[in-house]
């Protein structure tokens, strides 16, 4: 890997669809389908560069490298905060990530990326993204580190219902 190639780590918790993301960001071609919850998610048409779940369970289990040859760019597939597979799943995900991090941003310009299901903000009044905005913080010990090279993507919205008037 090249020093100067920027590397973007794509963060949140588990099944927020932070590997549809980096897809999409690639230029993958994507279609509707439905979860086993009868929900409809977006599945990638053809191969995708990223596997991805359907959000009940997490798909990635160690960080993977993407790079997106059109913008000259990394991706970072990250582990979700709060894994299925257990708390110690977690540390072992929130330490290598953090080690890559450590070890990246003195060579490489670094970006954050961190993905939210707006659905997760209202429940149990956020909790699960008050836990994962202070894993964050945890990997970022310099918060004005973390605040200069964060930016957020929300996910997996609902459509509004509309009147059939208005459709």
């Amino acid at each position: 890997m090249r020093p100067d190639i920027p590397i973007v780590f794509v963060l949140g918790p588990t099944g927020t669809g932070k590997s549809t993301v980096i897809n999409a960001l690639i230029g993958v071609p994507f279609c509707f389908s439905r979860n086993c919850s009868g929900d409809s998610i977006l599945i990638p048409k053809d191969t995708a560069h990223v596997p991805v779940g359907d959000g009940s369970e997490s798909v990635t289990s160690v960080p993977v490298l993407v790079y997106d040859i059109d913008n000259s760019i990394f991706y970072c597939d990250c582990p979700g905060f709060m894994d299925s597979q257990g708390p110690e799943i977690d540390i072992l995900n929130a330490y290598t990530i953090n080690k890559l991090i450590e070890k990246t941003k003195e060579t490489n310009p670094i970006s954050v990326l961190f993905a939210i299901n707006p659905g997760e903000m209202t429940v149990a009044r956020g909790r699960l993204v008050k836990a994962s905005v202070k894993i964050l913080e945890d990997m970022f010990v310099d918060e004005t580190r973390l605040e200069s090279c964060i930016t957020g993507v929300i996910t997996k919205f609902k459509p509004r219902k509309q009147k059939k008037e208005k459709v």
